[in-house]
């Protein structure tokens, strides 16, 4: 189960090539999707976090900060003011850090842009193959992650995965106060 889920959130952010994004289209789409996996798999978590889509960045450290207002002390280690980006970074390098096969997978860590499917103007779900090991184990597969056209430039946007989680931490909030 433990590998299994590690594996989904790997998949979720498989390595590719990249260049930079700056207009809209499935190139630009595609090379801010591979720039992102590229950052993540590098542990370059900053970097990551900018390509991000800023609103839901924004929405996800706020649920943090709140999280650690209710539990009294807070849920990441970052200095007061962080900007979301750093806080999704130290949020990021202590799940990575508490798993000892996510550095095994990093390392390991293979992945290829297939091709994007529009929908609409402003929305292309981009189509990653991913291979990496866990534990001595080949795994991976196909993912696909949206990216957002701003009007100025492409944006990572949260997958259904992270918004499940982030319901999760919602409900946890909300019996908190009660």
């Amino acid at each position: 189960m433990r590998l299994a889920l590690l594996a989904g959130c790997l998949l979720a952010v498989a390595p590719c090539s990249a260049q930079t994004a700056t207009t809209p289209g499935a190139p630009g789409a595609e090379a801010v999707v591979g720039a992102y996996v590229d950052a993540f798999a590098a542990g370059q978590h900053v970097k990551a976090a900018g390509h991000l889509d800023p609103a839901e960045l924004a929405a996800f450290t706020s649920l943090l900060d709140r999280m650690g207002k209710q539990a009294g002390t807070p849920l990441v280690d970052v200095a007061p003011g962080a900007d979301p980006a750093q806080v999704f970074a130290a949020f990021l390098r202590q799940i990575t850090g508490a798993e000892p096969l996510m550095g095994e997978a990093f390392e390991t860590m293979r992945a290829q842009v297939l091709g994007s499917v529009a929908e609409g103007d402003s929305l292309r779900h981009v189509v990653v193959r991913s291979a990496f090991e866990m534990d001595g184990v080949p795994t991976g597969g196909v993912q696909a992650t949206t990216a957002r056209w701003t009007g100025t430039r492409w944006v990572v946007t949260f997958d259904e995965r992270m918004r499940q989680f982030q319901r999760t931490l919602e409900a946890a909030i909300a019996g908190g106060d009660q």
